[in-house]
């Protein structure tokens, strides 16, 4: 049966997958779903992907609670584009934010995420909430969003930090 899509989603629950450019060796990320889909992906599978934003992506209010991005590696453009309406609420979860955890290498460039929530016991923020043996956060930046979080480990960027850098984020 052919999927209806409505900003990457599916009635049937499912996402849209991510355009995969050959020529660049990029997954190009245009809508809410693909950007479940890259989630989804890279926490099944730990594959390690370029990806990069093509449009701002505003999530829908009905999408899904966001489940973070956790894989050993991942490259992330965001290509000076905006998410918008992210919300994470994880309870009692440790690792809340766009990417959560990983072992723990991620380069994620030229973000702007806003309007969104997160929420978790620890570690929580809203690009990262680890960081960990390397691997960089450039040129992003957050406004009016909430960051929560019970314990420590909380910022509003990146919520734990360590042998990686933040350069020129706000």
């Amino acid at each position: 049966e052919a999927h209806i899509w409505n900003d990457g989603f599916c009635a049937c629950g499912g996402y849209q997958s991510a355009y995969y450019n050959e020529e660049t060796g990029v997954y190009e990320i245009s809508n809410a779903g693909q950007l479940y889909w890259y989630a989804q992906y890279l926490n099944e599978t730990n594959a390690e992907i370029y990806a990069k934003l093509t449009a701002d992506i505003t999530i829908p209010e009905n999408a899904p609670n966001w489940q973070p991005i956790n894989s050993s590696y991942a490259y992330f453009d965001g290509n000076f584009k905006t998410i918008s309406g992210l919300k994470c609420i994880g309870g009692d979860a440790q690792y809340v934010g766009l990417f959560g955890r990983e072992n723990w290498w991620y380069e994620i460039s030229n973000l702007h995420i806003t309007n969104s929530y997160f929420e978790g016991k620890n570690y929580v923020g809203a690009v990262a909430a680890c960081m960990g043996n390397g691997g960089n956060v450039t040129n992003c930046y957050v406004t009016n969003t909430t960051v929560k979080g019970d314990s420590g480990n909380v910022g509003t960027l990146v919520g734990h930090l360590t042998s990686s850098h933040i350069i020129n984020c706000y």
